[in-house]
């Protein structure tokens, strides 16, 4: 049986929820083992799994989804934005290089008033400024992305049609997401509610709350 730590040791039935977990397929690696959620808070062993169970990861990712990657590959092994893009700021080099954004109104969040860590979804900015609903941020596709920067495999090189490379996928944008209050009360309150809804435990809910400089 083999066990992760996360300060202390939790029973994790397999390496199979591990790589579960890792290939986004996070319920089916809750219904095997619910421990495995701690992975969400502890980003340190959350990266060693991933160096340990990337190549196996990666092998079954792209012969079924092709062109694309998971969330950990997005996390760590992504091309790295150059320094100087956040001077003075512990993330300056640290983040993703970002798809390029083909069309569509508004900028990220963290370039306008909100003072806030940027964010991103698999390449796309998380969070929004200026943003017109009819006109929402366009962005090439992973596919692209990918041979742009040389990353396709053989594999996906013979898989991919003309259109994986073309067809350009919108931003996500939840007007709900940007009030005018601090950042941290909203997290705050999301957490709360995952609480509430039974989808979190107060003790887990507790220790991510303390890691953002909150009370419970």
């Amino acid at each position: 049986m083999k066990r992760l730590t996360y300060g202390r040791k939790v029973n994790i039935g397999a390496e199979s929820a591990s790589i579960l977990w890792l290939s986004d397929r996070r319920t089916e690696a809750l219904a095997l083992d619910p421990r495995i959620v701690w992975l969400e808070f502890d980003e340190s062993l959350h990266r060693r799994l991933w160096k340990r169970l990337r190549d196996i990861v990666l092998k079954e990712w792209i012969t079924k989804s092709p062109g694309t990657r998971p969330t950990a590959w997005w996390a760590y092994d992504a091309p790295r934005q150059p320094r100087g893009n956040f001077v003075d700021c512990y993330w300056d080099g640290k983040l993703p290089e970002p798809r390029r954004k083909l069309s569509g109104a508004g900028f990220p969040a963290w370039e306008g008033r909100y003072n806030m860590v940027p964010s991103y979804d698999h390449g796309i900015p998380n969070y929004w400024s200026g943003v017109d609903l009819k006109d929402l941020p366009c962005f090439e596709p992973e596919a692209a992305y990918l041979k742009r920067h040389g990353l396709l495999t053989s594999v996906e090189t013979r898989k991919l049609r003309r259109s994986d490379f073309e067809t350009v996928e919108q931003a996500g944008y939840d007007p709900d997401d940007y009030p005018d209050r601090p950042w941290r009360e909203v997290i705050k309150e999301k957490v709360l509610a995952r609480v509430v809804a039974g989808e979190e435990t107060e003790e887990r809910a507790r220790v991510l709350l303390t890691e953002l400089g909150m009370a419970l």
